[in-house]
């Protein structure tokens, strides 16, 4: 019997598959592989697609990529190509980046000298169905407030202690 064994192939080591929570600002690195003549990578909104990354032919010498800004909360498809004696071989994996979270604009954080009262305002994230606005004394406490389901990107506040680390 005899059998031909395929070439070692890159693999995607970062993100890794199935990996979560990826940056949406994330960058990619893969196994170098001794004797490739080239590599090839894209990313997609579905298997296959480029519609992503699509890096078009990189040199051998290349083990990594630099990501521009990818879509949040998403799962996207990765398939690198490795060039080994003339023929391509693909590899493939997923990730999902990280949801669009939305972030306090009323205050920055360490702000001195805030109101005791007033509105605070938060950016809005797309397909939040609600937000919850939480005030405490302690990190992640909520013993000054907890605004259960807000619709908007606002709520108003009053009644905060004065000169108080919130």
């Amino acid at each position: 019997t005899t059998f031909t064994t395929a070439p070692l192939i890159a693999t995607l080591a970062t993100p890794a598959n199935g990996a979560t929570g990826v940056a949406t600002t994330s960058g990619y690195q893969w196994t170098a592989v001794a004797g490739a003549q080239g590599y090839y990578f894209y990313v997609g909104t579905s298997p296959g697609a480029k519609d992503v990354i699509n890096s078009g032919g990189l040199p051998a010498t290349w083990t990594s990529y630099a990501a521009g800004n990818l879509p949040a909360g998403q799962t996207l498809y990765a398939t690198l190509w490795t060039e080994q004696a003339g023929i391509w071989w693909a590899s493939s994996s997923t990730f999902t980046t990280k949801p669009q979270v939305a972030a306090l604009t009323t205050f920055s954080n360490g702000a001195t000298m805030v109101a005791t009262s007033g509105t605070v305002q938060w950016s809005s994230a797309p397909g939040a169905q609600a937000y919850r606005l939480t005030l405490g004394t302690s990190l992640g406490g909520t013993d000054l407030l907890d605004s259960g389901a807000v619709q908007g990107t606002s709520l108003a506040v009053s009644n905060l202690p004065n000169l108080q680390l919130i």
